[in-house]
């Protein structure tokens, strides 16, 4: 169902871009017809080089092992790579802290007058 009574013509690519709302909702309309009603993408795809990719797998391998507990204790190379990770984004959060602290106490420490943009 439209929400605006509208024709069906085709667009004219040839013009240059739309000089009218008619001719881009034309452009609109007939580029819509091109793809179908619903669309979907796999959501399986991840990303190694991210941590928690890699702590969601071994979650996931560990949890299918089911009772076998020599399995369930952490490899050495993950831990230190996961701290790794962990100490660069306690570093990246500190050095952002440091600068939103500083920039609050400039900003409040400012001696600019306040304007009076009504007085007379």
């Amino acid at each position: 169902m439209a929400s605006l009574p509208f024709d069906d013509l085709d667009p004219d690519f040839e013009s240059g871009p739309p000089t009218t709302a008619e001719e881009y909702l034309r452009r609109v309309r007939w580029e819509a017809k091109k793809y179908p009603d619903v669309m979907s993408a796999s959501t399986t795809e991840t990303h190694p080089e991210d941590p928690r990719a890699q702590i969601f797998e071994e979650v996931n391998r560990r949890t299918s092992l089911a009772g076998d507990e020599t399995q369930l204790s952490l490899r050495p190379d993950w831990i230190a790579a996961f701290e790794g990770w962990f100490c660069e984004q306690r570093a990246r959060l500190r050095t952002q802290r440091s600068q939103v602290t500083q920039v609050a106490n400039a900003s409040t420490e400012s001696s600019v007058e306040p304007v009076d943009w009504f007085s007379e």
